[in-house]
């Protein structure tokens, strides 16, 4: 969950005041506060290359919360790519082994690439003049 500022105000969110609080009284808000992703993004700060997954089905965490954290941390000017990956048939767990095994893959291959290994690299002289 990347905005829980909001979280208890969004379908799955008031089972979780229990455990992380509420923004109703100053600890809770303090508390949510510290642990929000989007809250503590900052501009001129040089973010490491990230890739971010959500499922369209998600009944836990809205799909709309991965999509603002990418499009402020592409705000901040970031010089390293801000990748969101989109699942659309699936959730939060409620996805199939084909789909798990497609979102290791991309995980894995966004890792290698970004680690700098060789057979990982796109290769750019394969693409044509209308792609680059």
């Amino acid at each position: 969950m990347t905005s829980t500022l909001r979280a208890e105000f969004q379908a799955n969110g008031p089972a979780n005041v229990p455990e992380f609080g509420t923004v109703k009284d100053v600890k809770g808000f303090k508390n949510l506060l510290a642990m929000d992703g989007y809250q503590q993004i900052k501009e001129g700060v040089v973010y490491p290359p990230v890739m971010i997954t959500t499922g369209l089905n998600d009944a836990r965490v809205d799909p709309w919360q991965a999509s603002k954290l990418a499009a402020r941390l592409q705000a901040t000017g970031t010089p390293n790519p801000v990748l969101l990956r989109i699942e659309e048939q699936g959730g939060h767990i409620d996805v199939s082994k084909s789909q798990a095994d497609e979102l290791n893959a991309d995980i894995a291959a966004f890792i290698f690439w970004r680690a700098g290994r060789p057979a990982w690299q796109p290769n750019l002289s394969k693409r044509s003049s209308n792609e680059r």
